[in-house]
């Protein structure tokens, strides 16, 4: 019989605890050390702090949750050789991304709208040819 390993603090870390776990201590040790925080501070700055922070929270979500449109339409068409990467069966789409961004200078969410659309449109004609 194996002699018994006794615990070590090493033995352990958060990858061990579930992600719902460690976020509620995350949380928790933040918001007692910014209850701290304001506690040292005059009312008037406490009510500051909190109201710009409010508001930067409230905006950050508004202005996440709207999503552009992409005009694929006025955006230039894909070259022969990202069309050919896209088209490679055992090519990487993320390699087509990268090649259409340097030739454009677009940024990442156009380039994939743009390739997005090639692929459905080969998709399409092939379905319909079938």
């Amino acid at each position: 019989m194996k002699g018994h390993k006794s615990f070590q603090v090493t033995d352990f870390s958060l990858r061990d605890l579930p992600w719902a776990v460690t976020a509620y201590l995350v949380l928790s040790v933040f918001s007692i050390g910014l209850g701290l925080f304001f506690e040292l501070l005059p009312n008037l700055w406490s009510g500051l702090f909190l109201g710009v922070g409010g508001a930067l929270l409230v905006a950050f979500f508004f202005l996440r949750s709207l999503k552009k449109e992409v005009d694929v339409a006025a955006l230039p068409s894909p070259s022969i050789k990202v069309r050919a990467k896209c088209d490679d069966p055992y090519g990487s789409f993320v390699d087509a991304v990268k090649a259409y961004r340097e030739e454009t200078g677009l940024g990442l969410p156009e380039a994939t709208a743009v390739l997005r659309n090639y692929q459905n449109s080969q998709q399409q004609g092939e379905s319909t040819e079938s």
